[in-house]
């Protein structure tokens, strides 16, 4: 598939503006390079509940107009997972996946084992930077 990676991960809090106006300046960074061969940029997000809100969603949205991408979010929450369902149904090309379907996330962002293994350790990492991230500790193995 080719492209870019990006991780993300969060806890339970939504991120603040501060943070969130850094992440979609990373993205629409990581999309200026896909966009010469057309390739996709793939995003994998470990997130417990805190979900960005309206605004921050916008800002995103606006950082990757006209971007292919393709968003794999690992949750332990059920409804947010239903809720990526419908996005999904909305056009969004993401989906909801357990911590137990790290697997699953791999073939759907077409990851490398590589790819896989690296996503993994940024994602512990990013966890502990944080104060752990429930859906990393379930995907990983970790104790919170």
């Amino acid at each position: 598939m080719g492209g870019e990676l990006l991780v993300y991960v969060g806890g339970q809090a939504a991120p603040a503006d501060s943070e969130w106006a850094a992440y979609a300046r990373l993205a629409a960074e990581l999309a200026q390079r896909t966009q010469p061969d057309a390739s996709l940029l793939r995003i994998c997000v470990f997130v417990d509940d805190g979900a960005p809100n309206a605004k921050q969603r916008a800002l995103l949205a606006e950082a990757l107009r006209g971007v292919s991408v393709r968003a794999a979010v690992v949750t332990t929450s059920a409804f947010a997972r239903r809720m990526i369902t419908v996005f999904s149904w909305l056009g969004a090309d993401m989906r909801g996946f357990t911590p137990a379907e790290l697997p699953e996330v791999a073939s759907y962002l077409e990851m490398s084992g590589p790819e896989l293994r690296a996503t993994v350790e940024t994602a512990e990492a990013l966890a502990a930077a944080i104060g752990g991230v429930q859906a990393v500790a379930s995907a990983t193995g970790l104790s919170t």
